[in-house]
Parts: C-alpha cells; structure tokens; sequence
C-alpha cells in the first residue's frame, strides 16, 4: 500500500504559519507522511523547530523552485539553482527525509529541447545519484506560449530524461499529466519502478490544476486500479492550493480507497476533522 500524505508549505521563516498548516491535517485519518515544500529553507534553530512541531511525523521534501533553474541560459542562474538544491539536500538529510523533489526550471525558447535535455542530464547527474535523501524530477505543465519552455513536460521527455540519467528517480505529477493530456497509467505500468513519489491533485486538459478531486477530469478509480496493478508502496501527496480542498480530496481518496479494500473504515471521512475557519490560509 503507497503511503499518503499531504502538503506544508514553508514559504517564510515565520513559524507559526508552519504550525497552523500541519494542524490543519495532522488528524487526517490515514496520514503516513507529509511534503515540505520549502522556498524558505529552515537553518539553525528553525531545524529544532522543525524536529518539535514534526515529531513522530514521516516527512519529505519538495525543494525550492522560485527563481530556479538547471537550464538557464544564464551561468550565474545555474550556479544559484545549484546552491539552493545543495541547501536542500543539506536540509533534508537533517530532518531525516528521505526523498527530495526539484523541478528542472525554465530555458529560453531559442534552445533546441534535446540539447536542453542533454544539459539537464549533465547538471542532474550528481544528483540523480544520491540515495538518501533521493533527489528525484518532476515533470511539469507544457507552455505553449511565451518565452521560456519547460524541459520535462510531457511523458515522453520523462522517458528521454530516464535514457539520459539511467540512475535518475522522478515525481510524477498527476494534475500535470492532465493539463498536458499525458496517458499516466500506461506511464505507471511501464515505469513504476522510476517513481519514488506521486503528486495527486485534478485539472483539466490545457486548463488549470491543484484542483480538488473531483473538480477536474480525474479518473480516480483507474488511478487507484494501476497503483494496485503494480503494487505501488511510495508516496502519493494531496497537492491542492486550497485547504478546504485538501480537506475533500483526502475524503473523496479514502471512500475510494475503502470501497477497493485498499483502507479500512477508520479513513471514511467521517473521521476527518472539520477544518477551523481561522485555518483558511495554508497550503
């Protein structure tokens, strides 16, 4: 059975805000782990923090992607991204988290994809080869429009990256797979041994994600079906914006997980905690 969480953003070094979001979910029923997602990332005393307020709690990482990226045309761009993947796996390895996500970034449109791919193999590499924590890559929503492309979009360049990076683990992105119109079940079948995480959240295709479930063109139940094809044991995160979605989706997976046998009653989410009104800003 894949272990099931949610998301805390720390996006400040204010404290508190860490705290109102975990308490926020921590009586989820079922809730075997939880994503950091840190732009600010904790140093020093705020590591005592993190330790006190996440006791007991299975946690992993999604590493900072403001103002990042791997395939910047840019030297001083790259030599940036580079040092903030370092603090994170720094951070990561002081909490005890096993996995890291990063996003490759942006690249500018006058790049040809496949040399881009290749940078991104070459500057990847030493971290692609770590094992604890994993340093995995997501795949992200395609831009059609604009200046500045994404590297792995589509599922097709999360195969070409894998030929390029054999050791490399990925963060397969549900919500995205939607918006770009990817087929994810036939990607899980054949790779599931490459996905160390799954982000769970619904969109639409060439629409919007980080939608509750239900609001977007989801299947759940064929999602569930692969996971158990394949018996899927790693993670698979909530990943909405809005905490009451967070709130509906865990509902909404744990009725499904329940009517396949795959939880007991104790997730029906009867047993899910109404969300407090003064907890409306968080994930």
């Amino acid at each position: 059975m894949f272990k099931q969480g949610a998301f805390v953003n720390i996006l400040t070094g204010q404290s508190t805000q860490w705290v109102q979001q975990f308490r926020a979910i921590e009586k989820f029923p079922s809730l075997d782990h939880i994503e950091l997602w840190v732009e600010h990332i904790p140093r020093g005393h705020e590591l005592k923090i993190i330790r006190d307020v996440f006791r007991g709690v299975h946690l992993i990482v999604h590493g900072p992607f403001i103002h990042t990226s791997l395939v910047s045309d840019l030297p001083d761009v790259v030599r940036i991204t580079e040092r903030r993947f370092d603090e994170t796996i720094e951070f990561a390895s002081a909490i005890s988290a096993k996995i890291v996500t990063f996003h490759a970034g942006s690249y500018p449109l006058f790049l040809s994809k496949d040399e881009v791919l290749e940078t991104l193999a070459s500057r990847f590499e030493r971290f692609s080869e770590l094992q604890n924590p994993v340093a995995t890559l997501e795949n992200m929503p395609i831009k059609s429009d604009g200046t500045v492309r994404e590297p792995i979009g589509s599922l097709s360049d999360c195969e070409m990256i894998l030929k390029l990076l054999p050791k490399l683990k990925l963060t397969l992105d549900i919500g995205h797979c939607l918006q770009n119109g990817d087929d994810f079940v036939s990607f899980i079948r054949l790779h599931h041994a490459k996905i160390e995480n799954i982000h769970l959240h619904d969109g639409l295709a060439q629409g919007k994600a980080h939608l509750g479930l239900g609001k977007g063109s989801l299947d759940l139940d064929s999602f569930l079906k692969v996971l158990m094809a394949v018996s899927f044991s790693k993670h698979v995160g909530i990943e909405t914006i809005r905490p009451e979605d967070t709130r509906s989706s865990w509902e909404l997976l744990c009725r499904a997980e329940v009517s396949r046998g795959l939880r007991n009653i104790g997730c029906m989410p009867g047993n899910v905690e109404l969300l407090p009104k003064s907890s409306s800003k968080g994930l």
